[in-house]
């Protein structure tokens, strides 16, 4: 900048996208201090009173010196800051709910800590797509935690938007790789990983997904990709979420809550299947080939062969379960064809 000059104020100027987004991402955003360090994070308490009255924030002192705590307040503090938050009156409440429930729960907050970090080094954006992964690992804490024990359709329904959130990464990580074969400028990640979430939060019922974005513009993400990701997302979830389901993480922890005899058969069968299945790929793929002796090869085998024997027997296990509740009807395709 000029000489004499210690801040740039960019507020009113029409800038592309893109501009502000580089803009955003060198920190400059609304202003530029020349020469002074970031500032220092305020206390947690201080952060949450922007979102919470001060007989409840007040809590918050007391979780100052946990690991990661002052990420987390930099995070409250920019995200009061977002395009959501300035909005939509009712993520005031949204915000204020989940921290009530964060004071509450030490397991979640240091989780919720964690995935603060860096989450504000770049652009207003990052705050946004960190804030909808704090939420989504609150509803899978939620759910290995046995909060829907008693309530399966809720647990389904959690997974089928967790199913639709990983469809849609893979997706954007398709979509930035196309982008980094054919563009020499760098793509910035997170707007292509954000921009799919937030466009298609509607149509795939994302519940965990804000409504508004900054720099979509920054994506490069057309409206045919957006259709063929919604198409892609609908038909997988169609084809392939019981698979994914039987196989998920938190529903094997309510299995062991709700259904240990059924855990323990599944375990049993794990073992007996698994060494049924690599015998067969062995006699079938490897010595054909002359391969049975390297050590390579029986690796790949055995990948393989533990892949066949959860898919196999976790689902023999989740039809078991649902068909004894009387709501296999769950699995009932989701979308129409």
């Amino acid at each position: 900048m000029p000489q004499g000059i210690t801040y740039l104020n960019a507020s009113y100027n029409q800038l592309i996208s893109t501009t502000l987004h580089y803009i955003s991402s060198l920190r400059i955003q609304e202003y530029i201090i020349a020469g002074n360090p970031p500032p220092q994070p305020r206390l947690l308490e201080a952060s949450v009173k922007d979102w919470q009255p001060s007989s409840i924030s007040g809590k918050w002192a007391t979780f100052n010196d946990e690991q990661h705590a002052p990420a987390f307040s930099a995070f409250l503090d920019k995200l009061h800051q977002t395009e959501t938050a300035k909005k939509h009156p009712v993520f005031k409440k949204e915000v204020s709910d989940w921290l009530t429930r964060l004071v509450d729960d030490s397991s979640l907050r240091e989780k919720t800590f964690s995935i603060a970090i860096d989450a504000t080094a770049s652009c207003e954006d990052q705050v946004t797509f960190t804030y909808h992964q704090m939420k989504n690992a609150e509803r899978t804490h939620s759910a290995e935690s046995g909060k829907y024990d008693n309530n399966l359709p809720e647990l389904v329904d959690i997974g089928r938007e967790n199913f639709r959130l990983e469809q849609l990464e893979d997706i954007a990580r398709e979509k930035i790789q196309q982008l980094n074969a054919k563009d020499s400028a760098e793509v910035d990640d997170i707007e292509v990983f954000l921009g799919y979430q937030n466009r298609l939060r509607d149509t795939l019922e994302l519940t965990t997904v804000t409504p508004e974005m900054r720099f979509f513009g920054a994506s490069d993400i057309t409206e045919d990709d957006l259709l063929q990701a919604e198409a892609s997302v609908k038909a997988s979830e169609n084809d392939t979420f019981p698979t994914w389901f039987a196989q998920w993480g938190a529903w094997h922890k309510t299995v062991g809550r709700i259904a240990p005899d059924e855990w323990e058969k599944a375990n049993d069968d794990k073992h007996q299947h698994y060494e049924k299945t690599f015998s067969t790929l062995v006699e079938t793929k490897l010595k054909p080939s002359r391969l049975e002796n390297n050590d390579d090869a029986i690796r790949k085998i055995g990948v393989e062969a533990l892949k066949e024997t959860e898919k196999t027997v976790f689902e023999s296990m989740t039809n078991r379960i649902l068909t004894k509740k009387h709501i296999s009807d769950l699995f009932t395709p989701r979308w129409a064809r």
